[in-house]
């Protein structure tokens, strides 16, 4: 996370805290009054230009979209649970879902799969699953990595009984990098929803 989205992020917190250190000094009402305004006018812009500022740089910076990036880079959020961190997705949700639905750049469409692969919502789910019919491989294999329950990413045995988990996160500098393996998992899970 870059300076400017931790203040961003910070700006609540900053703002709250600041509010309440105000009202236990003795300061004359009208100035209380100003401060308190301004700091609801700062909150309103914030939470205003906040998610445009994030889905801007979101979709300005570089990024792979080959198979095996996609795999590792989808894996790695669900293993981590990273998604815990991200519970503002609701600013974001009906730009996405335009985007995975209709969008004509294919690498935007798979990075909004991944992207909601974060969020457990119900309307994102029906999303995903309609991208799995996406011509694009790279949007069907993310929003197949994005539909994954948590619970498959804690052990690679758990994972559909595929025995190059270790390719797939990385984990082992000698593993072959198996596209068969990778296309297989993808018609899996669009079976499974059919």
């Amino acid at each position: 996370m870059t300076i400017e989205e931790k203040l961003l992020f910070s700006f609540p917190f900053l703002g709250t805290l600041v509010f309440y250190i105000l009202i236990l000094y003795r300061i004359p009402f009208k100035t209380k009054s100003i401060l308190f305004l301004l700091s609801a006018l700062l909150t309103a812009i914030w939470f205003w230009f906040r998610p445009q500022y994030i889905l801007h740089r979101w979709k300005s910076e570089p990024f792979e979209d080959s198979n095996v990036s996609i795999l590792s880079f989808g894996l790695g959020l669900h293993a981590y649970a990273y998604e815990e961190f991200l519970n503002d997705i609701v600013f974001y949700r009906p730009i996405l879902h335009k985007i995975l639905r209709s969008d004509p750049d294919p690498k935007l469409r798979i990075r909004t799969a991944l992207f909601l692969g974060y969020s457990k919502n119900e309307s994102d789910r029906q999303v995903l699953i309609f991208a799995l019919n996406d011509p694009q491989f790279g949007v069907r294999l993310a929003a197949s990595l994005a539909l994954l329950p948590r619970e498959y990413l804690r052990s690679s045995e758990n994972f559909f009984g595929y025995t190059k988990f270790c390719l797939l996160m990385k984990q082992e500098p000698d593993c072959y990098q198996n596209e068969k393996t990778i296309r297989e998992f993808v018609d899996l899970n669009r079976d499974q929803f059919r």
